[in-house]
């Protein structure tokens, strides 16, 4: 989910959540709407896991989504050099809920880094 109306659709999913801990692992290009996106789900999430698009040169930097992400209301925000980075930060994976966000660059990345894990299940 990468726009205002895929936020809207991850904060009704979201609600279904209710209970567990919720993990975001996000990033965005330039040119969407970060702010809003972040606005949407704030409140619904724990902790923001932030990392600048692996080899995309219109991703946001970690650090730039670090600060709209606090100027959006989000509580807890962590930065990630990578994927793997970044689930080593996730504490109690099994009992939270964890999703991959924000850019469709993002999403086909992870794919892309985990295709072996992916055809194995």
């Amino acid at each position: 989910s990468h726009n205002l109306q895929g936020s809207q659709t991850i904060s009704e999913f979201l609600k279904t959540k209710e209970g567990k801990k919720i993990i975001v692992i996000f990033s965005m290009l330039k040119d969407k709407d970060c702010e809003g996106f972040l606005k949407e789900i704030a409140e619904k999430i724990d902790d923001l896991i932030v990392m600048t698009i692996p080899d995309e040169s219109k991703s946001l930097e970690a650090s730039e989504i670090v600060e709209i992400a606090r100027n959006s209301a989000v509580k807890n925000i962590i930065t990630a050099n990578n994927f793997e980075d970044a689930f080593s930060k996730i504490n109690d994976s099994e009992s939270s809920v964890i999703l991959i966000c924000g850019s469709l660059y993002l999403a086909g990345n992870f794919l892309d880094s985990n295709q072996e894990i992916i055809q194995k299940n």
